[in-house]
């Protein structure tokens, strides 16, 4: 298993790079063990029947979330599922307003406070649309209207400092484990 900052690492890369290198591959795998860290079963088990039970999954994300949105749609339309995804801001608002009632919403968003994919949060919620949220904000405007809430954990380093292009490695994290959690439960209901 990781080890937490401050242990000795287990990587032997670490033995031959500088110690800028070291740091940076270090906060990867601090962000990697606190998401996971962060992670709970019930949220897990939870968000999987609410995607077994939906006849829909809406994905919404924007910026650089998106990419992960958009494996996100594939991996659940290899699986069978019927899944969509959003990043335009107009058209977030407006399809948050005509979803299925059947449906599921799954949102990715580094801080959680893109103001369209809140307006979306709270116009789903308004229509009882379950709603699974991926943040590594656990106090962000969008969290309120999350069913099953999924934190995971942003290092403070930054070094595209001017821009907002911070790691989505925690939103990766999670969303995986959403989606290879509803394999695994999706296959044992066929044995």
């Amino acid at each position: 298993l990781l080890k937490r900052t401050g242990d000795a690492a287990p990587f032997s890369i670490l033995d031959q790079v500088d110690d800028q290198i070291k740091k940076v591959i270090m906060q990867n795998q601090v962000e990697v063990y606190n998401t996971l860290e962060n992670l709970k079963v019930s949220v897990i088990e939870d968000s999987v029947q609410l995607l077994a039970k939906a006849e829909i999954v809406l994905i919404l994300a924007r910026g650089l979330s998106e990419s992960i949105a958009s494996e996100v749609t594939l991996k659940l339309q290899l699986l069978g599922k019927y899944a969509e995804f959003f990043s335009d801001p107009n058209i977030i608002q407006t399809i948050a307003g005509q979803v299925s009632p059947k449906a599921v919403a799954i949102t990715i968003t580094l801080n959680g406070e893109t103001p369209e994919l809140v307006a979306a949060a709270k116009t789903l919620a308004a229509r009882d649309i379950p709603q699974i949220i991926l943040t590594t904000n656990a106090e962000a405007p969008i969290v309120q209207y999350a069913d099953e809430l999924f934190v995971g954990y942003k290092s403070k380093a930054a070094y595209f400092d001017k821009y907002e292009v911070a790691s989505r490695l925690p939103l990766q994290v999670m969303s995986r484990i959403l989606l290879d959690s509803y394999v695994v439960r999706k296959r044992g209901q066929k044995s």
